[in-house]
């Protein structure tokens, strides 16, 4: 591009009011006009630069300022070489402002095949001259995307352990409220002053002390004692880790007693005691274990048993959410007791505590795999 072509450029972008471009333009007008003068002083100084010769004029420069070339006036020297200098600095200064804004130049002189009447400064790029660039690389969208994955991965399953629990927790609430009512309500059908008229084995089958309970709630399905239905025979984890006397981890099930799946996926079961008197009080066995929880084996290498006693008219356990959860007492299960005058949570750390669970906002259980002890 020549010095007319720079020129031409400039002027149209100081018209536009292009911040800076002003200030190259003035540079560039000054070095133009000094070179303008330049060549008329070697001009007069050597006629046999008429041929207009770029590198021509460079070296006669050159000479005269190493007083090689010999000059008809000598003031004119001088000059020269002051010229010389000043074309020097004011290129530099020019150079600097050049540099600092157009640090992405394009000259568009080679992609223009014909003349174009557009005035505007074509010095900057288009659409508004300064671009940049805001866009991501490929590998700065990876490097981010493979960030968030692992983030993820690690804050994920925490909260949605956290938001399960939430659920659970108010899950629980429900089906106690539902449980209670339901009795109460089946305690004011009989008349009765305690819980224990309406659990008395005496009286009433598990089936008949379940029945009386269940009408009074949503139930979809209804089963008996060996049925496949409400969630069939699965294991449900007892709430700390017991062996069962023969090297696995004891478990229970709601296969064995009388229950019912409620329109939430509750499922309720009622569990009679043989219980006698007015404080439900009834004597259990059950196996004789050594301080390692190892079954006590007679000579004949058969287990042996032991007899307690216990108190308590009747148990309702639930399950919150089926086969599906965690199947485990003291976070998804629960038992509670049906004594004579109140239903209280269960003291056996096995079953969970639903008072203690509901009072603190907080499960009692231990973590643990089903399978050896």
């Amino acid at each position: 591009m020549g010095e007319g072509r720079i020129l031409n450029e400039l002027a149209s972008c100081k018209n536009s009011g292009e911040g800076g471009i002003s200030e190259v333009y003035n540079v560039l007008e000054e070095v133009s006009g000094v070179v303008r003068g330049l060549w008329s002083v070697l001009d007069f100084c050597h006629p046999e630069l008429d041929s207009g010769s770029h590198s021509v004029m460079l070296n006669a420069v050159k000479n005269l300022k190493n007083n090689k070339v010999q000059l008809i006036a000598p003031y004119k020297t001088m000059y020269v070489i002051k010229v010389y200098k000043g074309i020097n600095e004011r290129m530099k200064i020019m150079k600097k402002l050049l540099k600092k804004m157009f640090t992405n130049f394009v000259m568009s002189e080679k992609s223009q095949t014909t003349p174009s009447s557009d005035t505007s400064c074509h010095l900057l790029p288009p659409m508004g001259r300064r671009q940049f660039s805001f866009g991501f690389t490929l590998a700065e969208v990876l490097i981010t995307l493979g960030i968030i994955g692992v983030v993820a991965a690690l804050t994920l399953p925490s909260l949605i352990a956290k938001y399960d629990e939430m659920v659970t927790m108010n899950k629980i609430k429900r089906s106690y409220s539902e449980i209670i009512n339901a009795v109460e309500m089946r305690k004011q059908e009989l008349g009765s002053s305690d819980y224990k008229d309406m659990f008395d084995p005496s009286v009433y089958t598990a089936e008949e002390m379940l029945d009386g309970i269940a009408k009074y709630l949503n139930v979809v399905e209804r089963c008996k004692i060996y049925d496949r239905g409400c969630g069939g025979k699965y294991a449900i984890k007892f709430g700390i880790k017991v062996n069962d006397g023969y090297g696995k981890t004891s478990s229970n099930s709601y296969f064995y007693n009388e229950r019912v799946l409620l329109n939430d996926g509750t499922i309720m079961a009622v569990s009679s005691l043989p219980w006698s008197g007015n404080d439900c009080s009834y004597e259990y066995r059950f196996l004789a274990k050594d301080e390692n929880g190892n079954a006590i084996l007679d000579a004949d290498n058969k287990p042996t048993y032991k007899t307690s006693t216990s108190r308590g008219c009747a148990s309702i356990s639930f399950d919150v959410d089926g086969v599906k959860g965690k199947n485990q007492y003291g976070y998804d299960n629960y038992k509670l007791l049906v004594m004579p005058a109140k239903l209280s949570g269960n003291s056996d750390e096995r079953f969970g505590n639903i008072f203690k669970t509901m009072r603190t906002g907080k499960f009692d259980y231990e973590k643990y795999q089903a399978g050896d002890f």
